[in-house]
């Protein structure tokens, strides 16, 4: 039995041997009585050049997730819809679309979509999605996670048009952004 109880022991222990680079990524909390309390995080993948995201929450009775989309975006520039990515998740489909925004209006479809959906869930008002994509991707609508960024969390209505395969977001009813700048990639060595 000791023999065993050592093993598993020093399995155990190989385990949390700290990494050589370590990359700990952040956490934005957001809660507001019209929508729910969420958390969006991030980390960078240093093995992979990856950056992923979580949302995860819990809305309020009057929120409808199933018709409702949930977008975070970032922009190098300021914390604005003039010039920015956009990730918007509709946890009805449980679906992430890589979409751009270049005024104050819907940000549009891009024809590259670069994020990898990793894990969602919907379970009444509670939602979760994990979600990839690579720091750089070489498509002109998105901005690179190189450099220090403004973020926004914005929640809205949308439809989904069976004709067309589409999702046809509307305004949104709730919209936050960081008025300071952050890294994505806050990697220790």
């Amino acid at each position: 039995m000791k023999p065993f109880l050592y093993l598993l022991f020093s399995l155990i222990s190989e385990a949390f041997i700290p990494i050589e680079s370590q990359c700990t990524g952040g956490i934005w909390p957001i809660q507001d009585p019209t929508i729910g309390s969420y958390t969006l995080s991030w980390r960078y993948n240093l093995a992979s050049n990856t950056v992923q995201f979580i949302i995860q929450g819990q809305a309020i009775a009057a929120v409808d997730l199933t018709s409702t989309y949930i977008a975070i975006g970032w922009s190098d520039k300021a914390p604005t819809m003039t010039s920015m990515d956009v990730a918007m998740y509709f946890p009805g489909t449980q679906m992430v679309q890589d979409r751009y925004s270049r005024g104050h209006i819907t940000p549009s479809v891009d024809t590259q979509q670069d994020f990898c959906v990793i894990q969602s869930n919907l379970t009444d008002k509670n939602v979760y999605v994990s979600f990839e994509r690579f720091l750089t991707t070489g498509d002109t609508n998105d901005i690179s996670f190189s450099s220090n960024l403004y973020l926004m969390f914005a929640m809205g209505p949308y439809t989904f048009s069976k004709d067309t395969s589409s999702f046809n977001p509307q305004y949104h009813f709730f919209r936050i952004a960081l008025q300071s700048s952050l890294s994505l990639i806050n990697c220790v060595s």
